[in-house]
């Protein structure tokens, strides 16, 4: 496994930048025939809107790539950690929603075959998988956050039909063939209130 850490001018010199360190890693992977994992890059909350555009742009990159998240809950200054924090506010110890929404993306957890196409679409939240199953029966997983992606609700399309179910923000899709499947998963539209 590779893992990185993408640091510094990955946000000074914008969005380009990150995407160039992200594909060299993932060509560095490939060569070594490994797994690839990012591990740290830079979340601090700072620049507020900014950042979050910033942030978005780093996970649209990052899209192919595995990658963690995570934050130090900060009892006592230390050097080195951001002092606006990032997905908890450091003053009043709040969550904020607005990084928990950009964290909380939909991923497959296990996937039983190759995955072809993975996709997450933060503006329309609309979450793709299309992979080719094993040839013997199996279930492919894929998690994510109703609270924040999906709040009123969510809309699963497979093609071909195949099993499914939802419990406790995991989707089971079970295969028994070696066909392309094609998964969607996308918000349910609410509608006003007529008056």
């Amino acid at each position: 496994m590779l893992a990185s850490h993408i640091y510094g001018s990955n946000f000074v010199n914008g969005y380009k930048s990150a995407k160039r360190q992200i594909a060299n890693r993932a060509r560095q992977s490939a060569t070594l025939g490994v797994g690839s994992i990012i591990t740290e890059f830079d979340v601090e909350f700072g620049r507020g809107g900014r950042r979050l555009r910033e942030i978005d742009h780093f996970l649209e990159a990052a899209q192919a790539t595995s990658w963690i998240g995570w934050q130090l809950k900060e009892y006592h200054r230390l050097a080195g950690s951001p002092p606006t924090g990032s997905l908890i506010d450091p003053k009043s110890g709040s969550l904020r929603r607005s990084m928990a929404e950009r964290f909380s993306r939909p991923y497959a957890e296990a996937v039983h075959g190759q995955v072809l196409k993975t996709a997450y679409n933060a503006t329309s939240r609309v979450f793709t998988l299309r992979m080719r199953p094993r040839d013997r029966p199996g279930q492919t997983i894929v998690r994510f956050n109703e609270q924040f992606v999906y709040p009123h609700g969510f809309a699963v399309s497979i093609a071909p039909t195949v099993p499914w179910s939802y419990a406790d923000g995991r989707l089971v899709v079970s295969t028994e063939h070696s066909a392309e499947v094609d998964l969607r998963v996308r918000p349910v539209q609410v509608r006003a209130p007529l008056l």
